[in-house]
């Protein structure tokens, strides 16, 4: 809710919505009929110990679904 540093200058803006991963597919396609295709890919953190902390929330059932992924869409031509 307050936004993270990601510079000493700069503050990521707070992002107070999500969607938890096992619920994606089903609340995208309440919202619309015309999605053809939907995949979600994992967002990773590149190295470090925030990767370590990372892998440990990837393998436990609980915390799994609520890391962030990237979804892609692919709409109907209509």
């Amino acid at each position: 809710m307050w936004g993270v540093m990601q510079t000493p200058y700069y503050r990521l803006p707070p992002m107070p919505w999500g969607i938890d991963g096992d619920e994606i597919d089903t609340r995208l396609h309440s919202w619309s009929s015309g999605i053809a295709a939907l995949s979600m890919l994992e967002y990773r953190v590149p190295r470090g110990w925030p990767k370590m902390i990372e892998d440990l929330f990837r393998m436990n059932p609980l915390t799994k679904s609520h890391l962030p992924c990237l979804v892609h869409l692919k709409l109907e031509n209509r």
